[in-house]
C-alpha cells in the first residue's frame, strides 16, 4: 500500500499485512524513539524518518537509587541498557529525605526528564518528585523508609558502590527514622502521564505482606501495578525485562 509520511510527506510503501517484510521491520527502535512516534503521529513513517529519529532523539531520562547506595548503581546500568534512546541522569542523593527530594525536584525542573525510574527507596522517591509530565516507573518501592530502616537497625553502614561525593559510610540512627518518618506523613504522591509499579512476588527484604500493602496503596494512587515471581528485592535482568513489557503495553 502506499502512504504519504506525515513528517516528511514523501510517498513510500507500507506492507503492514506482511509487517516482517514492511520497510519499517528494518529499524530497531529505541524505547525513547518508539514513544515518541506513538504519541506524536497516527499513522506510519517512512524508513527515512524512522532511522532519523532513532539516532537524533535522545531526550533525557532519571534513575534515582536506593538507599546506601549512589550514582554508579549497578542497577541503574540494567535500567539504561533495557530502555534505551535516552541521556540518563543520576542524581546522588543525599540521607536526609527532604533534601534528596528537593535535589530531584531541581533536576525534574531543569532537565524534564521523559521518564523517572526508581528502585527501593528510589522507587518511593520517584512517586513524590514534580514531574506531571513524566512516566513514572518504580520498582519494589519502599514507601514506609523509617519502618524499614528500623528493620535494618541503627549503627553505622557501608554504601554499597564507590559514591561521587566521595562519601563511603552513613549511620542510621533515630534522628534519620523520624526525618523519614516526618517525610512519609507529609508528602502526597504526584502521577506522572503514566504511573508502573513492578514489584517482587518474593521481596527478601520488604516481605510480602509490605509489598501486598505497597501494590495496593499504588493502584489506589492510578499506578499499574506488576508482579514477578523471578527476582527479590534486588533489581536484576529479569525485573528489567518486565519493567520494559510493562512500559511497552501502558506508556
Amino acid at each position: 500500500m502506499e502512504k504519504t509520511c506525515p513528517r516528511c510527506s514523501r510517498t513510500f510503501n507500507c506492507n503492514h499485512e506482511d509487517i516482517l517484510h514492511c520497510q519499517c521491520s528494518k529499524v530497531n527502535l529505541t524505547f525513547a524513539a518508539s514513544h515518541y512516534i506513538k504519541n506524536e503521529y497516527h499513522d506510519c513513517l517512512c524508513g527515512g524518518c524512522l532511522r532519523d529519529i532513532n539516532d537524533n532523539h535522545h531526550p533525557y531520562a532519571m534513575y534515582v537509587h536506593g538507599f546506601g547506595s549512589g550514582a554508579a548503581s549497578s542497577s541503574s546500568l540494567v535500567v539504561a541498557k533495557r530502555i534505551t534512546g535516552y541521556e540518563w541522569l543520576k542524581p546522588e542523593l543525599p540521607l536526609n529525605p527532604d533534601d534528596a527530594l528537593s535535589l530531584l525536584n531541581d533536576y525534574a525542573s531543569t532537565f524534564r526528564p521523559e521518564i523517572i525510574v526508581g528502585t527501593s527507596m528510589g522507587g518511593m522517591f520517584a512517586c513524590y518528585v514534580n514531574a506531571p509530565w513524566a512516566i513514572k516507573a518504580v520498582i519494589n518501592p519502599a514507601m514506609e523508609m523509617d519502618k524499614s530502616l528500623r528493620k535494618k537497625g541503627y549503627g553505622k553502614f557501608d554504601f554499597y558502590c564507590e559514591r561521587e561525593d566521595g562519601v563511603q559510610s552513613g549511620v542510621i540512627d533515630e534522628a534519620l527514622i523520624r526525618s523519614y518518618e516526618k517525610f512519609r506523613t507529609s508528602h502526597q504522591i504526584i502521577q506522572g502521564v503514566t504511573n508502573i509499579c513492578v514489584m517482587s512476588s518474593d521481596d527478601e527484604l520488604l516481605g510480602h505482606e509490605v509489598t501486598k500493602k505497597n501494590g495496593a496503596s499504588l493502584a489506589e494512587n492510578g499506578f499499574t501495578v506488576v508482579f514477578g515471581d523471578k527476582f527479590g528485592h534486588r533489581l536484576n535482568e529479569q525485573t528489567a525485562k518486565l519493567l520494559l513489557d510493562t512500559l511497552r503495553s501502558n506508556s
